[in-house]
């Protein structure tokens, strides 16, 4: 057994014609373009669930706060 018999696909060297590098550049750069579009709308969506959720947090703390000092200054009233 020699060399060439352990190569993998991924050692494997192809020469691209100059008259299809053109095109093969442009479809990677639209996979590029299309999968940097997926990342930025997933992390924009998530970033805005974190907003929303953050926010939530805050003001049901902030609710149950103004509930208790309600509870007590009526309570004090009595």
């Amino acid at each position: 057994m020699n060399d060439k018999d352990n190569n993998t696909v991924a050692d494997i060297t192809i020469q691209v014609p100059e008259s299809e590098y053109s095109s093969i550049l442009q479809q990677a750069v639209a996979v590029i373009d299309k999968t940097r579009n997926v990342v930025t709308k997933s992390v924009c969506a998530a970033i805005g669930t974190a907003h929303w959720e953050l926010g939530k947090l805050l003001h049901d703390r902030k609710r149950r706060a103004l509930m208790a000092v309600e509870w007590l200054d009526a309570w004090l009233q009595t």
